[in-house]
């Protein structure tokens, strides 16, 4: 098969192993890692599947209750790190499992520089603002630093 079918395959099979319980979840990513390192050595796709289905996969559903209790949550457009987006891991999607599991007051904007615009206005002292995320969600950190000096 040609390579490149991979993450075709990938992307279809993706919904469907979104909807595994958590109980079976484990087990089928504790076996991905077992034939990832069957062979004693790992490729460059082995590796890349294992890091897209164990992020996307098992952190899933239970991300939003890592936010319960905030005062707001705005969510910033994902961008893919070199690969196809798959399907569920949009910030769509993520909003959705937000809703899903009562996390409320969640903005969607546009672009980070959005977010940064609406946290700006939002923000007062003594305000916690936690960033995550990976690539350049950092800049929302920078920019906070350099707008509020070395208070934060």
């Amino acid at each position: 098969m040609n390579p490149v079918n991979y993450l075709q395959i990938l992307q279809l099979a993706a919904p469907a192993l979104r909807n595994l319980p958590p109980a079976a979840l484990a087990p089928f990513l504790d076996t991905l890692d077992e034939l990832v390192h069957a062979d004693g050595r790992i490729s460059t796709f082995e590796f890349a599947l294992q890091k897209i289905l164990t992020r996307t996969l098992a952190l899933g559903a239970d991300f939003p209750g890592a936010f319960a209790g905030v005062d707001e949550v705005v969510l910033a457009p994902v961008y893919a790190a070199s690969e196809a987006p798959l399907a569920g891991g949009t910030s769509d999607d993520l909003a959705r499992l937000f809703e899903k599991n009562n996390v409320t007051h969640v903005l969607k904007v546009d672009s980070l520089e959005a977010a940064w615009f609406h946290l700006r206005k939002i923000l007062q002292r003594d305000d916690v603002l936690l960033v995550v995320g990976a690539g350049d969600v950092e800049k929302i950190a920078f920019w906070a630093k350099e707008f509020y000096g070395e208070k934060i």
